[in-house]
């Protein structure tokens, strides 16, 4: 059942509430995630729960703060748990209205990074574990450079270091401007 907030904006296809970009708005820096956990639909912001910890603790240990980025959600609210054909079809209508917001924000990103296996698939065309730490191009994002990773479930529950591996080499793209 979709968590319902009274202070939030609303999807203009369903009336969910949806998940907010959050970040700074003017930074050539952009984290898409996949899924989100409850205390982000709580909150009605991206990326502020205990489960974002190892990607925020992470990024500052190598000298980036994961809120100086922008942060988005690849899907604008939770999922629908009707899978009837009308729910499927509007689900759709969300998540197609959602990228276009997506997609006109992200133009004005240099570095793109891709969390989880539905992201780097997307953006891609590879899984997270497939491409991970490596600088690719995107069909869809014009970003000087675009890099997958792990789900941020995966890394809470796994060994972290091509995690950290994978960051490491987001960084240095960064640096090299």
């Amino acid at each position: 059942m979709a968590i319902v907030r009274t202070d939030s904006k609303e999807c203009p296809v369903c009336g969910l509430p949806i998940l907010d970009f959050g970040g700074l708005r003017k930074t050539d820096k952009m984290v898409i995630t996949d899924f989100s956990d409850k205390s982000d639909y709580q909150s009605g912001k991206i990326l502020q729960g205990e489960w974002n910890r190892p990607l925020y603790q992470e990024l500052s240990k190598r000298g980036l703060d994961l809120y100086s980025m922008r942060l988005v959600s690849l899907y604008p609210h939770e999922k629908p748990s009707t899978q009837t054909k009308v729910a499927r079809l509007r689900w759709k209508d969300c998540c197609d209205n959602w990228m276009e917001k997506l997609l006109q924000e992200a133009k004005t990103k240099k570095y793109v990074l891709c969390v989880g296996s539905e992201v780097t698939k997307f953006f891609l065309g590879y899984g997270d574990i497939t491409c991970s730490g490596i600088p690719l191009k995107s069909k869809y994002l014009s970003a000087d450079m675009v890099m997958g990773i792990q789900s941020l479930s995966y890394v809470s529950t796994n060994s972290s270091g091509e995690f950290c591996l994978a960051l490491d080499n987001f960084v240095k793209e960064i640096r090299k401007e």
